[in-house]
C-alpha cells in the first residue's frame, strides 16, 4: 500500500512528489496532500520570483477507460485550484491527465492507491519553459454494432403465449472491440398463426398425404398424444429412448413439435446485425452486462424466422423497482435477426415484451 506521499525523481525541479491515494472514484485532496503542499510546495513558490509546476494525474484500472482519463486530470484540476488560491500566478506549462494508460506496474494491485495520484515537480528557478503539449492519443470513434444475437429458443403462441430464449450476443465497435456474452430472455406473446396446411387448394395438393395434411392443419395434438402413449408401453423402442444419450431429449422435441410448438436449436442457422444508440456515452466493454428489456417483433414463413428487436441493456439499479427509468440504461440497440426453427411449417406473427440479462 503506497503512503499519501512517495518520493519522485525530482532532476532539476526543487520540489517534487507523488501524492496518492486519493479515494477511489474521487479527486479530493486528503488533508495529508493538503499539509505537504503548504509545507513543501507554496513556500518554495513564495520564494522565486518566476515558479511554475508540471503536473501529471493517474488513475487506476478499476472501471471505464474514458471516465479514469477525465477522473486524472481532474486530480490534476484539484491540486491547481489549491495552489492558485495561495499564489494566484503560478503557471502550469504542463498539466495532463493519463488516466490508466500509466497504471501497469508489476506487483501493484489494480487498484492499490499509487495509481490513485498526481505528481508535481515545482521549478522555483530560471523562466518556465514553452508549454509542451503531450502527443495526441489515438481518437476512438464510439460506434458499435451488434454483430451476433443467437441461441437457443422456444416459444409457444396461438393469441397469447410465451417466448424464450438462451444465447450469445456480440456487441463489436468500430475499431475491433468486442463484448460477447450470454443473453436469456423471457417474455409474453401475443400473436395470431395460420397453418399452412389450411391455405386455399393445400387440401387438394396434398390430398394423397392425408398425415401430412393433418399435421400442417394443426392437427399435431392428438398425435403427439398417441406417440406419448407408443412410447411409454413397454417394449423396444422405451428400451432404446431410455438407453441412448439424448434420447428422451430428441423424444420430448419431437413432441413439443408435434404439438404445435416452435423450437429453435443453438446449431440452427442465424444471422443477426443490429446499430447501438448509447445513452450515456461513451460506451466500453462494461456497458453492456446486467438486466435488459426487450421488445420484439416477429415472424414466421414456414420453418424461417425473422424478427426486429429494440434491445434496452445494462440497467444499473433495480429493474423491477417502481423507480423504474429508461434513462438508467445505458443504451438501447435495434435488431434485425433471421434464422430457421423446428416446428411444423405455418405463418406467424408476433410481438414479445421480453426480460431478462446479459452476463
Amino acid at each position: 500500500m503506497a503512503r499519501d506521499i512517495e518520493p519522485v525523481d525530482a532532476g532539476k525541479s526543487s520540489v517534487s512528489g507523488r501524492l496518492c491515494n486519493f479515494p477511489t472514484g474521487s479527486p479530493f485532496l486528503s488533508p495529508t496532500h493538503k499539509i505537504w503542499l503548504d509545507e513543501m510546495v507554496i513556500p518554495a513558490l513564495h520564494s522565486s520570483p518566476n515558479p511554475w509546476i508540471d503536473i501529471f494525474g493517474y488513475a487506476s484500472r478499476l472501471g471505464d477507460y474514458e471516465f479514469n482519463k477525465q477522473l486524472s486530470y481532474q486530480r490534476c484540476e484539484a491540486v491547481v485550484r489549491y495552489v492558485r488560491a495561495a499564489v494566484p500566478n503560478v503557471p502550469f506549462p504542463q498539466e495532463f491527465g493519463f488516466g490508466e494508460s500509466k497504471s501497469d506496474g508489476a506487483g501493484v494491485a489494480e487498484n492499490d492507491g499509487f495509481w490513485r495520484a498526481v505528481e508535481l515537480y515545482v521549478y522555483a528557478n530560471g523562466k518556465p519553459p514553452k508549454r509542451k503539449l503531450p502527443p495526441p492519443e489515438p481518437r476512438i470513434v464510439d460506434e458499435w454494432f451488434v454483430t451476433k444475437f443467437s441461441g437457443k429458443s422456444e416459444s409457444a403462441i396461438v393469441v397469447l403465449g410465451y417466448s424464450a430464449m438462451m444465447g450469445q450476443i456480440t456487441f463489436q465497435r468500430a475499431d475491433g472491440t468486442k463484448y460477447s456474452g450470454a443473453i436469456g430472455l423471457f417474455g409474453l406473446s401475443a400473436g395470431l398463426s395460420l397453418d399452412i396446411g389450411k391455405l386455399p387448394g393445400m387440401s387438394t395438393a396434398l390430398k394423397r398425404f392425408p398425415a401430412l395434411l393433418k399435421w400442417l392443419g394443426g392437427g399435431g395434438a392428438s398425435e403427439a398424444n398417441e406417440l406419448l402413449k407408443w412410447v411409454i408401453k413397454p417394449g423396444t423402442l422405451q428400451y432404446i429412448i431410455n438407453r441412448t444419450p439424448g434420447g428422451m431429449a430428441l423424444y420430448n422435441l419431437l413432441l413439443q413439435i408435434l404439438g404445435g410448438g416452435s423450437v429453435s436449436p443453438s446449431w440452427a442457422p442465424s444471422t443477426a446485425i443490429g446499430l447501438v444508440f448509447p445513452f450515456h456515452p461513451p460506451l466500453s466493454t462494461l456497458s453492456f452486462y446486467g438486466d435488459c428489456l426487450c421488445y420484439g417483433l416477429s415472424g414466421t414463413v414456414a420453418v424461417g424466422t425473422a424478427g426486429t428487436y429494440i434491445l434496452f441493456f445494462g440497467y444499473r439499479g433495480n429493474m423491477y423497482s417502481p423507480s423504474f427509468s429508461l434513462d438508467n440504461f445505458r443504451g438501447c440497440a435495434i435488431i434485425s435477426a433471421a434464422g430457421s426453427s423446428l416446428q411444423i411449417p405455418g405463418l406467424s406473427a408476433a410481438g414479445t415484451i421480453y426480460v431478462g440479462e446479459i452476463t
